[in-house]
């Protein structure tokens, strides 16, 4: 619908009303609360409905496709954490569907003891893993009580951003030095345990455990259900997740995408083996060059920078091997362009390279250049899109990168 309430006041919003519920799980109400939908008396549907501010080019029949395939995968998501002792939030439940006020149908999964990990009494009981964590499951007891702490390791050592907006949304927190990791960083959650009455009961030992034990088959399929939900919200301005970067910079997510990017195999300059990405700076640059290139090969791909592999060029024919490099051994090549960087021999060197591999690539990306002085190259067409290092600084340029190399992956 459109509103206009003055010559330059205008708004547009969608109307949702749902017309049908499971009998469990999370429902069309709760998807769309977490949608940003509220829950209204809506005079076009003649009865209560969901609405929300939308953009104006919002293509509705694409809309109604994505939100109803976005939700499947999220019921899917919701059955299998659910098997893992989680449950997506349910902050509207069945009120909507029986004439009643909203009511959330189970508490928050956030149970907290201190910070999961300090206690008097602390005891490994079994571990796990999957192909992208490791699991733990500890007892732990002290003055706050005593359960279970889950202890979730992502091999990588490190999960995405939007996999930590998952984990955010489940009730999942980081502990920074876990000592059933090697006091490595890792995931956590609490279960307190609950007595129960009866001769023969354990509390809810047999939960706890039960929902550990299918860790290890529903915890990263859940995952990637969840992403996929996304896949199909993003290009219609929806999202479940509360992300720290503003929607427009968020990279688009895939169904096919990893849940956490595992450190790439060593790629040494001698085993004749392609780099996802080289680096060629002047001198003056060496700085940004060489945190630009550690943050990148710290999310996991292999980074051609001559500062990581001093003792591998020792005795070469640097010409040679360069031209390798830049013209035949790398996905993409990073160029600070700079005044230094167009007169120096050894950047002019390295610059005809990539140049020859960029006209053999026939017009694919494959040079990105990140503007340092405003200053042209020889042979670089001016229509060439480059990103500048004084607007996005080296951080935000790294994050860039990563997003561009685990699109191509």
């Amino acid at each position: 619908m459109r509103m206009q309430s003055s010559k330059t006041d205008i708004a547009y919003s969608l109307h949702v009303r749902p017309s049908e519920f499971s009998t469990a799980g999370i429902q069309w109400t709760d998807f769309l609360n977490h949608l940003g939908f509220s829950r209204t008396e809506c005079p076009y549907h003649h009865g209560d409905g969901y609405c929300r501010l939308v953009d104006e080019g919002l293509d509705i029949n694409a809309c109604a496709q994505a939100l109803s395939s976005a939700y499947q995968k999220v019921k899917q998501a919701d059955r299998q954490f659910e098997a893992c002792g989680f449950w997506l939030p349910r902050p509207e439940g069945f009120g909507y569907f029986y004439g009643k006020s909203s009511s959330a149908s189970r508490p928050s999964n956030r149970q907290t003891h201190g910070d999961g990990h300090t206690s008097s009494k602390s005891q490994r009981q079994k571990a796990s893993e999957d192909a992208n964590f490791d699991f733990v499951l500890s007892w732990i007891e002290g003055e706050q009580g005593r359960g279970w702490t889950t202890h979730y390791r992502p091999k990588s050592g490190h999960v995405s951003e939007e996999v930590q907006a998952v984990f955010d949304l489940i009730g999942i927190t980081r502990f920074e030095g876990c000592p059933e990791f090697d006091f490595d960083p890792c995931h956590w959650n609490f279960t307190p345990f609950e007595a129960r009455e009866g001769f023969f009961s354990f509390g809810n030992a047999d939960n706890a455990h039960r929902s550990f034990d299918g860790l290890a088959t529903n915890f990263s399929p859940a995952i990637e259900q969840f992403l996929a939900a996304e896949a199909y919200l993003e290009p219609v301005g929806f999202t479940m997740l509360a992300m720290r970067d503003a929607p427009k910079q968020r990279q688009s997510l895939s169904i096919a995408r990893r849940i956490v990017k595992p450190k790439a195999a060593p790629v040494s300059p001698n085993n004749g083996e392609a780099f996802d990405v080289a680096l060629s700076f002047a001198g003056s640059n060496r700085a940004d060059a060489e945190r630009l290139a550690t943050l990148v090969q710290d999310a996991g791909f292999s980074v051609f920078y001559d500062g990581f592999f001093g003792p591998d060029l020792w005795g070469k024919n640097l010409a040679e091997f360069f031209d390798e490099i830049y013209r035949k051994r790398s996905r993409y090549c990073v160029m600070f362009i700079s005044e230094d960087y167009r007169d120096r021999a050894w950047t002019i060197h390295e610059r005809r390279s990539a140049q020859a591999r960029a006209l053999e690539e026939k017009g694919s990306e494959y040079i990105l250049p990140i503007r340092v002085d405003e200053v042209e190259l020889p042979g670089m067409v001016p229509t060439l899109g480059y990103v500048s290092l004084q607007e996005h600084g080296v951080d935000e340029i790294a994050k860039m990168l990563i997003r561009k190399l685990e699109n191509k992956a």
